[in-house]
């Protein structure tokens, strides 16, 4: 399955995460920046956060940081649905399981900045304490304690957030990093 660039790209993110001031600057590394002493920073502490508009600036302005990023927090519902090294340079899918996880979930999607993965965000279901990396698929599922580096690279239609309750849900409780039915007794 191949998939497509939205023919309108963004910047940086759904209409809906432009409202929350849990945006971050970042360096060539992903990693977050204070852009006023132009360091490396903590992305979890609310001080290191800035609106949408503040982020955009300081990336523009500042020659070290080259994107922004968004902390996913608990109070944001949102759940990160990140499938990394899953596309080809043809954009097809090379994983079948993240190639499911984007079937799953109809919700904001764009390419990760090497373009090799997406990140997929949306609302409707609470990961518990079962979040993080899967055991068996290129699968990542966070809803809380995350830096999400974004490239503005719209696929397909997927430009909002949208709830995706069912979805998230089979793909968390199939790939969850705490399930372990895949293993062969």
């Amino acid at each position: 399955m191949r998939i497509k660039r939205a023919q309108e790209p963004t910047k940086f993110g759904a209409r809906s995460l432009k409202k929350l001031d849990q945006w971050v600057p970042h360096n060539s590394e992903k990693q977050p920046l204070d852009p006023v002493r132009d360091t490396v920073c903590d992305a979890f502490d609310e001080k290191n956060h800035f609106s949408y508009e503040a982020a955009l600036r300081a990336h523009a302005q500042d020659n070290s940081a080259t994107g922004v990023g968004f902390v996913l927090t608990k109070s944001d519902e949102l759940v990160l649905v990140d499938l990394d090294n899953c596309l080809d340079g043809n954009l097809e899918f090379t994983d079948d399981a993240c190639r499911e996880a984007f079937e799953q979930v109809d919700s904001y999607t764009e390419l990760s900045v090497s373009e090799t993965g997406l990140h997929i965000l949306a609302t409707g279901y609470d990961l518990g304490n079962e979040y993080g990396d899967s055991q068996q698929a290129p699968i990542e599922m966070y809803d809380a304690k995350k830096f999400c580096t974004f490239s503005g690279e719209i696929v397909e239609d997927r430009l909002e957030v949208r709830t995706e309750r069912e979805g998230l849900k089979r793909i968390h409780q199939k790939y969850s990093p705490f399930n372990m039915d895949w293993v062969d007794s």
